[in-house]
């Protein structure tokens, strides 16, 4: 038995306008203030651009890289960094984790301890 698909036409409808013409701004904007930018720092890493000579830029291919693991105080930033996500950030989301689950508690004198949880929130949007 052979069982029939049925496929959606792929055409440009009035609906599918609308929704190009809703994202094209955003889109543009990422590109413009996301993307390019990237691309742009990608490039300029494989050279010796200087801000105050831009006409003076050559390209050193990796010999900036090269340079970065030889250098201590990046060693040891990447080190503290990789400390700080092994360390702090699953301990800081176990306990965020476990004062959300105290407050959708129901015990006696919860009221107080939601009040003093969320007051700040709601107090810094005045």
């Amino acid at each position: 038995m052979k069982v029939k698909t049925v496929t959606a036409k792929k055409s440009l409808t009035k609906e599918n306008l609308t929704g190009l013409a809703f994202i094209t701004p955003a889109v543009v904007l990422l590109s413009i203030f996301l993307l390019v930018p990237f691309i742009l720092t990608i490039g300029n890493s494989f050279t010796n651009y200087n801000i105050l000579k831009p006409g003076a830029t050559e390209f050193t291919g990796l010999k900036n890289f090269i340079k970065l693991t030889k250098d201590t105080v990046f060693i040891k930033s990447i080190i503290n960094t990789f400390v700080f996500v092994i360390l702090v950030v699953p301990l800081q989301v176990g306990l965020a984790l476990g004062l959300a689950l105290l407050v959708n508690r129901k015990l006696k004198g919860i009221s107080i301890y939601r009040l003093a949880f969320f007051a700040p929130t709601v107090l810094s949007l005045l």
